[in-house]
């Protein structure tokens, strides 16, 4: 489900976790894990960088899920940078791979990257 590294960088620490919910995976369970996780890291980084694919439409964000998500991150004072769908089909597009950062100042760029021969998600990124 997930997974932490802490990354030095000019003598700051980076939490990087990066998450993967599987489309049977109770919604209000994951939730619960996240905060959870974050519980333990927050206080040992400087900096905090959540990425993956969470399976939760933020294209649909008139849904409790999408809220729950975003409104249990943002507790955390974390944001999410992704504004382009990287779940794209023919017949959809859906912003699930999503990026949380607790300070968007760390950044230079953000984005996609089509990757077809490779995925059926786009590659998301952040840049320092």
């Amino acid at each position: 489900m997930y997974l932490w590294i802490s990354v030095v960088l000019n003598d700051q620490v980076f939490g990087v976790g990066v998450v993967s919910r599987p489309l049977q995976m109770n919604y209000n369970f994951f939730i619960n894990e996240l905060e959870t996780s974050l519980s333990v890291i927050y206080p040992e980084v400087d900096y905090v960088i959540r990425l993956g694919d969470f399976n939760i439409d933020l294209l649909v964000y008139d849904i409790l899920v999408a809220e729950s998500l975003v409104d249990m991150l943002s507790s955390f004072g974390l944001t999410q940078i992704v504004d382009a769908p990287a779940r794209i089909t023919l017949t959809s597009a859906k912003l699930i791979d999503l990026i949380f950062i607790s300070d968007k100042e760390i950044l230079s760029d953000e984005g996609t990257l089509p990757v077809h021969d490779f995925s059926d998600h786009d590659l998301t990124f952040p840049l320092k």
